[in-house]
């Protein structure tokens, strides 16, 4: 008689005691032992590459696997094992057109897909997307998959460090490599995405999967597996459409895929894997442009923020700040750090594993922070801070401290640093008048040969007429020249700022709600907006050097 089990990942506690409760009388209605796996091997770069594991650590023969952080089983859920030939694969299809945010990890996996190809010397067609967070599996059938699985992650992202694997590209790929025959279940194993949680209407399905989506652990919290399935809830109306893509907005997103294919590819053939490989470019200050997202040196911080390369004016913003501190020496042990409005970005961690000592500081609640948190962008405390998992848990908390800081309003006693920084956080100061005066009062905490840098919108249209207040504005060429004097003022400089904002296809093209990719340029209202680079230094003790916002 076969073995079964119900196998997950819980690796630093992440698995919610409700869906475990639900997981365990699932085992035992299915015959099945539960079984967690909880720490990570030598051979999982990321706990959820366990997955790939899964027959050398649980003996059983036959084994259902569902993502243990953000999953949850309804009661009554027939066995999977009398659903699915133990010949089969099975799994749940991610489907686009009912979850929009599915488009992004399809893009991920083309680009993933054809760096496979480009290494290995294949030439598989990009396979149908299949979700790995709810899959029935086979000992006999399936071990030769996994095995492959993991050695593509051995031969692909150990010495070259690309991309940020997606163990669901590797599991498809290593399937399609093998010939495995795939079960496409019914969506209601593995109801996945975020669209749903704003139309919460309890257990409709036998497998709910969140994937990630905000709000989740609240309501896998409280939600009652146990109950009998109810018809679902009529859904509110849309008040507006759905808006298809322009033949032009597919051209452009096939242009950005395709270029992006071959940056990594050609990646992938030289890589840059350290920074003693780096280029100085020099970074100065001025707007996104395409040509940077083709640099290695932006495939390579994209590795290190543990993310893949996208066309988005906030992984440049992340990228380009990474990029100028450290061509100006900041990047490394000793140095200590200071970051304004950070929200729940990688950087504070990223500094941190350079060597840097860092203090992360956000909003208090109420100063504008209630708007941002409404957005998952704000920052309350470290626990946000370090979600990919960029450096051991105690390193960071050893490395990276948090205050609350009103921007407007900046304390005497943060003391100095060798550099700070801030993304986009500049135009969400309530006005214009807001975000120029943090950046002259900002220059008192840098040391000597200090370095700040920042990142803001620019309106790329008009001079004079723009978005002045709000949670969001837009600086005009006229108010970044008069945070050159206000930097001037205070002892530092502002290196001069380039306005020309490219030529490139990708640098004219204009994305507009519902926005997508590539997202170089916004339109905003009335006007058109784009990131900007400020970079700020301040002469060192001694020198002859002169403040000189026009240099």
């Amino acid at each position: 008689m076969e073995s079964r089990a119900l196998v997950t990942i819980n690796v630093g506690g992440v698995l919610c005691p409700n869906a475990r409760r639900s997981f365990e009388a699932a085992a035992a209605r299915w015959g099945a032992d539960y079984v967690e796996l909880k720490t990570v091997t030598p051979d999982a770069p990321a706990p959820h590459f366990l997955s790939f594991e899964l027959f050398r650590l649980c003996p059983a023969d036959r084994i259902f696997y569902i993502d243990g952080s953000d999953a949850i089983i309804r009661s009554d859920a027939p066995s999977p094992f009398d659903l699915c030939p133990p010949t089969h694969l099975g799994v749940v299809r991610n489907d686009p057109d009912r979850a929009p945010s599915i488009e992004v990890i399809r893009d991920e996996q083309e680009i993933e897909w054809a760096l496979y190809n480009h290494c290995l010397g294949t030439q598989y067609p990009c396979a149908a997307y299949c979700n790995n967070g709810v899959q029935v599996l086979t000992r006999a059938a399936h071990t030769g998959m996994l095995d492959r699985a993991r050695q593509l992650v051995e031969r692909l992202s150990g010495p070259r460090q690309l991309v940020r694997w997606l163990d669901q590209t590797l599991l498809n790929y290593a399937a399609a490599d093998l010939g495995v025959p795939v079960l496409l279940m019914d969506e209601t194993w593995n109801y996945m995405h975020s669209e749903d949680i704003g139309h919460w209407n309890g257990m409709e399905r036998f497998v709910y999967h969140f994937a990630g989506s905000p709000g989740r652990h609240t309501i896998l919290l409280s939600l009652d597996w146990q109950a009998p399935a109810r018809p679902a809830a009529p859904r509110p109306a849309a008040t507006v459409a759905p808006i298809k893509p322009t033949a032009e907005q597919q051209q452009i997103h096939r242009l950005a895929l395709d270029l992006t294919k071959e940056a990594i590819c050609r990646q992938a053939d030289q890589p840059v894997t350290s920074l003693d490989q780096l280029r100085v470019l020099p970074s100065r200050s001025g707007p996104v442009k395409q040509a940077q997202f083709m640099t290695p040196e932006f495939l390579f911080w994209c590795n290190r923020l543990k993310t893949m390369p996208e066309w988005h004016s906030a992984l440049w913003d992340f990228v380009m700040v990474c990029q100028a501190l450290w061509e100006r020496g900041m990047l490394r042990a000793g140095r200590r750090g200071c970051g304004f409005g950070v929200g729940q970005e990688p950087l504070p961690a990223l500094f941190a594993s350079l060597g840097c000592e860092i203090l992360a500081t956000d909003a208090p609640l109420g100063v504008m922070a209630d708007f941002w948190q409404k957005c998952n962008q704000h920052a309350a405390s470290l626990e946000t801070l370090n979600t990919r998992n960029i450096l051991p848990r105690a390193e960071f908390w050893a490395r990276v401290g948090f205050r609350p800081v009103d921007m407007t309003r900046l304390p005497q006693d943060l003391g100095d640093f060798d550099f700070l920084w801030s993304c986009g956080a500049l135009e969400c100061l309530g006005g214009l008048p807001q975000g120029i005066e943090f950046i002259g009062k900002a220059c008192r905490y840098l040391r000597p040969g200090g370095v700040a840098v920042h990142t803001t919108q620019l309106n790329v249209l008009s001079n004079e007429k723009t978005i002045d207040h709000g949670p969001i504005v837009l600086f005009r060429r006229r108010d970044i020249k008069e945070m050159q004097q206000r930097v001037s003022d205070a002892g530092c400089r502002m290196l001069k700022p380039d306005f020309n904002s490219g030529t490139s296809p990708l640098d004219l093209y204009v994305d507009r709600p519902p926005y997508g990719m590539p997202h170089l340029k916004m339109a905003f209202g009335n006007f058109i907006a784009t990131s900007f680079l400020l970079i700020v230094e301040k002469p060192s003790a001694g020198s002859a050097d002169q403040a000189n916002s026009g240099q």
